[in-house]
C-alpha cells in the first residue's frame, strides 16, 4: 500500500492535522475540563511500530531506536 496515504492520515501536515494530533488535543480538552472536579489524572504514550517483524518504539528517548523482535517471529524462529 505504498503512497495510500497512511502516514498523511496519520500524522498531517500543518495545514490539516491527522489523526493522532487532533486525537490528543481531544483528549487534553476533555482533561481540562475536569480541572477542580474530585479527579486525578496521569496520561502516558507510546506510539509503536511493527516494520517488518521489528517493533520499534517511535518516542524512545534514547540515542538510538530501541527494537523488539515481535512474538510472531520468535515464535515461528523456534519451529
Amino acid at each position: 500500500q505504498t503512497g495510500s496515504g497512511k502516514t498523511f492520515t496519520m500524522q498531517g501536515n500543518e495545514e490539516h492535522k491527522g489523526l493522532v494530533p487532533r486525537a490528543v488535543e481531544f483528549l487534553f480538552r476533555q482533561l481540562e475540563g475536569m480541572n477542580g472536579k474530585k479527579f486525578e489524572w496521569n496520561v502516558s504514550c507510546h506510539m509503536l511500530e511493527l516494520y517488518m517483524d521489528t517493533l520499534v518504539d517511535l518516542l524512545a528517548v534514547s540515542s538510538g531506536v530501541k527494537e523488539k523482535e515481535s512474538k510472531d517471529r520468535t515464535e515461528r524462529e523456534k519451529d
